[in-house]
């Protein structure tokens, strides 16, 4: 059998943010974006369908109008961006402005901001450009013991990254001794979305995840629930048709929080035709 989590599909930041571009493409039929607006092939081409442009960088808006994606923009490009006589259109997902904001705070009052979250991720990208100073950056797969930090700082997490090696490198700071405190800004959808992953390993022998491999939440929820399952990331019922679930007893199915619910219950009716259940 195949048994769905009890929470799937969109987060609100996502849609959210499709509400606020759907509502803008309606108004102005044309618009320009930096990037995706979220991590999902099928929005992107739906999205563009109704007029919205994508650019692979702020560089490459040469419009009037352009969308700011749920992973948020930083103030030197937004000032750059309004300064050519842009008008911004915000879908920032309001938990990760938070981090931006929290960043700043602490630039302004003269700490540090050590940012902990995968450097090439745009919201990362995002955060590094909103502020005066270049801040440290901590990867999940760093070694904290190697990683040379400020006297002073503020911990602030990346809103899809990995909570507990957030906390693992909140406790090697404390156990060092550092003057440092810690802003734990990790979306709490994300977190929802790994116990409920958890609550599915607890009773099936594989689980799949569904979401872009581009998803940082996607990704980092097929990994931490690898830990307890068999695990297999897919992005559509198309991949799930090429496989073979040979005598499965249970599956579980869940997605990251950028997956369509559409999207879900395609894979969930599919895998349902394909199963052959144990006797």
């Amino acid at each position: 059998m195949v048994i769905l989590a009890d929470e799937y599909g969109f987060c609100f930041g996502v849609e959210r943010a499709l509400e606020i571009a759907g509502d803008a493409l309606g108004k102005h039929g044309s618009i320009e974006i930096a990037g995706e607006i979220i991590h999902n092939g099928r929005v992107r081409e739906e999205l563009a369908k109704k007029g919205l442009s994508h650019r692979d960088s702020a560089g490459g808006i040469m419009g009037k109008k352009a969308l700011v994606r749920a992973h948020g923009m930083g103030r030197k490009t937004r000032e750059l961006l309004v300064s050519r006589g842009v008008a911004l259109i915000d879908a920032t997902c309001p938990v990760v402005q938070r981090v931006y904001d929290e960043a700043l705070e602490c630039e302004e009052k003269g700490i540090a901001p050590v940012i902990f979250g995968n450097p090439g991720h745009p919201e990362i990208a995002g955060v590094i450009d909103h502020l005066k100073n270049r801040p440290v950056v901590i990867s999940p797969e760093d070694d904290f013991k190697k990683t040379r930090l400020p006297e002073r700082f503020v911990l602030i997490a990346q809103t899809t990254a990995p909570e507990e090696r957030f906390i693992e490198l909140a406790e090697h700071c404390g156990r060092s001794g550092m003057d440092f405190t810690v802003v734990n800004t990790i979306c709490p959808v994300v977190r929802k979305r790994k116990e409920a992953g958890s609550r599915l390993a607890e009773t099936c022998g594989l689980i799949i995840v569904a979401g872009a491999r581009a998803s940082a939440n996607t990704k980092g929820l097929a990994d931490y629930l690898s830990r307890f399952r068999p695990t297999i990331q897919v992005e559509s019922a198309e991949e799930i048709r090429g496989m073979d679930f040979g005598r499965s007893e249970k599956i579980g199915l869940i997605s990251g929080t950028s997956t369509p619910g559409e999207v879900v219950e395609e894979i969930f009716d599919d895998i349902e035709k394909k199963i052959v259940y144990k006797t």
